[in-house]
């Protein structure tokens, strides 16, 4: 299986992986729990949905001829996802959950990921996830430069 580097991955503050203890099942979908309410991101709407202490995991999945094609394809599909919701602009925490590559009878290789986008730094903990609080400025610790020398 190949990794998938899109913006999406990319530009997650933190990025933490789902374990047995953290997930539920809620109507047959899994969920994973937090500590407070959080925004999260719906991929079939690509909007933030209201905020939520059971947040559901979205799967995404492609079919192509080739592992590297299916790689290829699933970091085209995040990075238009990450362009449609403005990641850019947003800090919020990737939770990924399993991911699968299965060679299909015709030839052809079907690769699926699951994974839950919440708005805000979280970590984990045993049972939950837990939001942290960030600064929204940091005083940078600059080393003493030499006599003459200009900071750009």
């Amino acid at each position: 299986m190949y990794p998938i580097f899109s913006l999406l991955r990319r530009l997650a503050a933190t990025h933490i992986y789902a374990t047995e203890p953290m997930l539920e099942v809620i109507d047959g979908t899994y969920h994973i729990r937090l500590d407070r309410s959080s925004d999260y991101l719906n991929l079939t709407t690509l909007k933030w949905d209201g905020a939520s202490k059971a947040v559901p995991f979205s799967a995404m999945e492609v079919s192509s001829d080739s592992p590297v094609a299916a790689a290829i394809s699933l970091s085209k599909r995040e990075n238009e996802i990450a362009e449609k919701v403005r990641a850019r602009d947003i800090v919020y925490t990737m939770v990924a959950g399993p991911e699968e590559e299965v060679a299909l009878p015709e030839g052809r290789v079907r690769r699926r990921c699951t994974y839950a986008l919440i708005r805000g730094v979280y970590r984990a903990s045993s049972t939950a996830l837990v939001q942290q609080r960030i600064k929204a400025t940091q005083e940078l610790q600059f080393r003493k430069l030499p006599p003459g020398t200009v900071r750009l």
